[in-house]
């Protein structure tokens, strides 16, 4: 949308229609789990449902939809003023998914294999609306338009059928902040570290650009294998550019691209030793 030639956006308005209301929660909802039939992914205002400015769509952002739907804050990813990021931990006992954090959680995402229907969350979480679904990978939502949270502790939050496995998770807390995910125990699909890396933002020049820019990320230690994953609004995997520096301090590529124009989310993976590490999310946009 613009006015008077400068393009604008309204936080949480995930669906474009100029108000921030419970419809917007259930299109970003959809969006994470992957269901088009709720909202074309080209109606998706995915900078708009981005409302903790942190370069991706999760649990945080319908927190802090939600947030903003109650006149509650929203912290977003440049209001901090410390590294420190509070941890969930995921453990599976006696047939149980369980959950120990230092602070209230308010929102559960989860992404699943080995299982072909979502359980139903248990104790203070069963209060949370769910959404779910299924697919090679199942994917389970849960989150409060009361405020509610999951206090702090540890919590059982789901039953845990042999053969499930963790692909990946995220929690929110009540102010809309993403928290740290770590596993214990053989729960899951491999030893890929759940969440983000500690890696500075990999960034990109010039920006925007036509056909061709240079990559520049840094790395604390040198790696086995390092590539970009580069993907459309929509969420689909469009490119993979491979090749890259893996050496430890700063890496420069120079990428060429016939896509098309248009805004494109990209991120560093790295693989040392078996295990997987993401880097944050950039975006370009070529002209």
């Amino acid at each position: 949308m613009s006015v008077c030639g400068e393009f604008y956006t309204r936080d949480g308005d995930a669906n474009l229609d100029d108000k921030v209301d419970v419809r917007d929660i259930s299109v970003t909802a959809n969006w994470i789990l992957g269901n088009e039939n709720v909202l074309p992914y080209s109606d998706f205002g995915w900078y708009e449902a981005d409302v903790n400015v942190d370069d991706k769509i999760e649990i945080a952002d319908i927190t802090g939809i939600a947030n903003l739907i109650m006149g509650k804050p929203v912290t977003k990813s440049n209001d901090l003023r410390s590294e420190f990021v509070p941890v969930v931990c995921l453990t599976a006992e006696d047939g149980f998914l369980c959950m120990e954090t230092d602070i209230p959680v308010a929102g559960v995402q989860l992404s699943l294999t080995g299982m072909v229907k979502a359980e139903p969350l248990l104790g203070k979480a069963a209060s949370f609306i769910q959404a779910s679904h299924a697919g090679d990978t199942l994917r389970m939502l849960a989150y409060s338009l009361k405020g509610e949270t999951i206090p702090a502790g540890k919590t059982t939050l789901m039953r845990w059928p042999e053969g499930a496995r963790l692909a990946g998770a995220a929690f929110s807390d009540a102010q809309a902040r993403s928290l740290k995910v770590e596993t214990r125990g053989d729960i899951a699909t491999s030893n890929e570290k759940i969440g983000l890396s500690s890696y500075d933002r990999i960034l990109n020049y010039p920006n925007p650009f036509r056909g061709t820019t240079t990559l520049v990320y840094q790395l604390d230690e040198p790696v086995d294998n390092a590539f970009i994953q580069v993907y459309a609004l929509n969420g689909s995997l469009v490119d993979v550019v491979e090749g890259l520096g893996t050496q430890a301090g700063e890496n420069r590529f120079v990428y060429s691209t016939r896509l098309t124009g248009g805004t494109y989310i990209y991120r560093l993976v790295t693989q040392k030793q078996g295990v997987t590490t993401y880097s944050k999310s950039n975006t370009f946009m070529i002209k």
